[in-house]
Parts: C-alpha cells; structure tokens; sequence
C-alpha cells in the first residue's frame, strides 16, 4: 500500500502518513489498497482522501461457500458467517423440507439446491468499500463534516470542509479520484 500526502509541510505529512497507515491496520483493509492519497490544505481547511482497491472481489456463490451432500441431501457450510445469508434465501424459496441440523449444517431436498447453488450470498467488495469509507472518515478531520464524495468501482474519495466546498475543491477531488 502506497501513501502520498501533499499540501502539507513534512512534519504534518509524516504524521498523517502514520495515522492512515494505523487507521488502514485497525480496519484490516492494507493488503485491499492499493494506493492512498491524502491533500490537506490548512489555510482552506480543505482535505481530500482518495483510495484506490488493488482489485474488485468477485461476489461467493452458494457452491463456493458451501458443498452439498447428495446422499444426505445436507448442505455443509465452511464458515458460520454465510449461514444466515444461505438460510434466509432457502426460506424465501421454500421453508419445508429446510433444516438447519447444527451450526454450519443444512438438511435441503437436492432439487433446491440444484435451483440455489449459483445464488449470490456475499460481495465481499461491498464489504470492502464500507469499510474504506469508514477508514476515510476517520483519516479527515472532524470538524470537516461538510462532503462531497466521489465512488467509482476502484476508487473512493472524499472532500471535506467545515465550510462549503469550492467549485476548485470540487475539481480538485475529481483530480484525485482519476489518478493513477
């Protein structure tokens, strides 16, 4: 992960790049970014944060999270997690039949999970730009708490004030958010 914080004089630089660099470890979200920046502009009070993913997570399937047992017609889930999510789309399908038999075990007739197993039950890039805009929060000031955001599919970045934000900052985070 790649860090560059401008506009503001060395010392203040170095602090930020340790304060995201700890924001991004508590949010476990490092390996996730690619790159980082960050534009502070004291005399405005104008910040800009722009992070770029390093690659867009594909959504899990119900046959990647979990393997089906044909002779006894159970569906064995590798993680706790996606239970909830699996068992909530086999109840809107169809509640008999359906049995939970313990924590990561299913009980389901083979032809409703033949008609579910390419569902959808997690987008783990959803998860991530949540926690990215979290991250971001956290990285502005907060007296900055007037926004404009920018989200493309790799790219989410923030501009922030105490005041409204210029045309220019506008531009600006625009600038940010198309960099490489």
């Amino acid at each position: 992960m790649e860090i560059i914080v401008e506009g503001l004089p060395e010392k203040e630089s170095q602090g930020y790049v340790v304060l995201i660099n700890d924001i991004m470890r508590e949010f476990e979200i490092r390996r996730s970014i690619e790159k980082v920046y960050f534009y502070g502009d004291t005399e405005k009070f104008v910040f800009i944060t722009s992070i770029r993913i390093k690659k867009v997570l594909e959504p899990l399937r119900i046959e990647d999270v979990a393997i089906y047992n044909q002779e006894k017609e159970t569906l064995s889930v590798e993680d706790e997690f996606y239970v909830p999510k699996i068992l909530s789309l086999l109840w809107s399908i169809k509640k008999e039949g359906i049995e939970q038999e313990d924590r990561t075990e299913i009980k389901i007739p083979l032809e409703v999970f033949n008609q579910i197993k390419g569902e959808v039950v997690y987008y783990p890039t959803e998860d991530l730009k949540k926690n990215v805009q979290e991250a971001i929060n956290r990285v502005l000031p907060e007296a900055a708490r007037i926004k404009y955001i920018l989200s493309a599919e790799k790219t989410i970045t923030v501009a922030s004030s105490e005041n409204a934000l210029s045309e220019e900052s506008k531009k600006l985070a625009q600038k940010f958010h198309e960099r490489d």
